[in-house]
């Protein structure tokens, strides 16, 4: 059972600018992460939930779909190369079912 937005998925094609973009309207970006499969990414932390900028700077070095397999660097760098817009993606968060502690305000997974 979906929780909630867990994040927000902003690929862009250049990473430096699209930080600097979000810095000038205000927000705190991170540094510059690298996945294992190729693409990069900054993070602008929000309240509740976060905003993943990411990029797919190599096609060398992003992993390729296989016959069974998706992968995610590839897909973006794909659509990325096919059109002129960003794109977004939500991703929502699922959890265990919470349960109150008997007498309390707590709760438990």
């Amino acid at each position: 059972m979906p929780h909630g937005l867990d994040h927000i998925v902003h690929a862009v094609r250049d990473l430096d600018a699209a930080a600097e973009f979000y810095r000038d309207a205000g927000f705190t970006v991170g540094a510059r992460n690298r996945h294992p499969w190729g693409t990069h990414n900054r993070i602008v932390q929000l309240k509740n939930c976060y905003i993943e900028i990411l990029e797919s700077p190599s096609l060398r070095r992003s992993c390729q779909h296989g016959a069974r397999s998706f992968s995610f660097g590839a897909f973006n760098r794909d659509f990325l190369a096919r059109t002129r817009i960003s794109m977004l993606i939500l991703t929502l968060a699922t959890r265990p079912t919470m349960r109150r502690v008997r007498g309390g305000r707590h709760w438990r997974l």
